[in-house]
């Protein structure tokens, strides 16, 4: 048997009632109007209704009185039967909503950046402040008194440093330290030097345990010792591209790179170490490898820089240029970063330019740009000599 639709008459009131609603949304009505349009739509039958499209027209009530509607916020009135399947879906919200009250702890991970608070963003030092445990491992004393102001929970992890022992083993402390207060119900915060992920091994590895076990965690941006780089040498990555790896990873895998693009090598000054020194300076016989490795690619007059940023509003850059053949006698610090330029400008891809429909125009320009840039110029080269390094105090 074919079930009826709805009347011609019911579907005209339904066209109706919309239009209505909708001339006066479109005027502009006040909130408590645009309540009340709500309202009505939810509560009349038809496509909006709260049930959806309904096969039959309204059964309009018997005639005579009706019985009451039972009320079941007064004694005595009845509430509503539920199905086993709704019981069991409330029962299993009720559950979750408890275990999420008994299990409120968090983690967010924070950037100090690298020049004293003027770097940390707002959003970084509001949640320093409103953490119920705050953890830190950062570069200076200044920093690090700083964080004890702002939170008085504050705990360093640099403990968890050893001579002699392992980073990986020293990595591995502060995640299980770090977790162990997120466990605890704690709201946790953790507040490394520089950018949060770059360079922070533990931070990445706490960041997924918390993840995996169900805590609410994130990382928030902050400025990295790259941003510094290209802000105090001029440097723009996008004409000719950027390469960057960690040092010591730069020469155990043997890492390709293009040399018509900027060379960025991270942690100089500690390659090939595993752990930590406090008491000794650090040897550069890895450092005599690097150079070694890098004349494959390079001239020994081609120049390169050995960058520390500023850690204090009131102190320069360490920004030391040499050229290639001086970078083995160099005494780079453990936080310098070797920035080589780029050795030439990359050749066009002219049958590219017809791929990409690019105008003649724009060839031009191409063309007009500068082979090699400032910074490899030969004037650049000739002042090389006469360069003296910026100190950082």
């Amino acid at each position: 048997m074919k079930k009826a639709g709805l009347s011609p008459a019911a579907r005209a009131a339904i066209r109706r009632r919309d239009a209505r609603a909708v001339q006066r949304l479109a005027g502009g009505d006040r909130p408590d109007d645009l309540d009340q349009v709500s309202a009505e739509i939810v509560a009349a039958p038809g496509p909006l209704g709260p049930e959806g499209p309904s096969p039959h027209p309204p059964t309009p009530p018997k005639p005579g009185p009706q019985p009451p509607i039972p009320d079941p916020s007064k004694p005595g009135g009845r509430k509503p039967k539920e199905s086993a399947a709704q019981a069991g879906r409330d029962g299993s919200q009720r559950s979750r909503s408890i275990g999420s009250r008994a299990r409120r702890g968090s983690l967010t991970l924070v950037g100090t950046g690298i020049q004293l608070i003027g770097h940390t963003t707002p959003q970084a030092v509001a949640c320093i402040k409103s953490a119920e445990k705050l953890l830190y491992l950062v570069a200076d004393r200044a920093t690090e008194t700083w964080l004890r102001r702002l939170n008085k929970t504050a705990v360093s992890l640099t403990d968890c440093y050893a001579e002699g022992k392992p980073r990986r083993d020293s990595y591995a402390d502060m995640v299980r330290r770090i977790v162990g207060f997120v466990r605890a119900g704690k709201a946790v915060c953790v507040a490394f030097y520089g950018h949060p992920g770059i360079f922070v091994q533990p931070a990445h590895d706490v960041l997924r345990l918390a993840r995996e076990e169900g805590f609410p965690a994130r990382m928030l941006p902050a400025v990295s010792a790259q941003d510094c780089l290209f802000a105090d040498l001029d440097v723009d990555p996008a004409p000719d591209g950027c390469h960057g790896f960690e040092a010591t990873d730069f020469l155990l895998r043997n890492r390709r790179f293009d040399p018509s693009s900027a060379l960025i090598l991270w942690q100089v000054g500690v390659i090939g170490e595993i752990s930590v020194r406090k008491t000794q300076p650090y040897d550069t016989h890895g450092l005599r490898i690097l150079a070694a490795r890098l004349r494959r690619q390079y001239p020994n007059d081609h120049p390169v820089v050995l960058y520390e940023a500023a850690r204090y509003p009131m102190c320069d850059p360490v920004i030391e240029r040499i050229p290639l053949s001086g970078l083995a006698a160099a005494r780079p610090r453990p936080l310098t970063t070797l920035y080589v330029p780029p050795k030439t400008a990359a050749v066009v891809d002219r049958a590219m330019f017809a791929r990409l429909r690019i105008g003649s125009a724009s060839r031009a320009a191409v063309r007009r740009r500068p082979a090699l840039p400032a910074a490899t110029s030969a004037g650049s080269r000739r002042a090389l000599a006469s360069h003296r390094a910026e100190p950082l105090t």
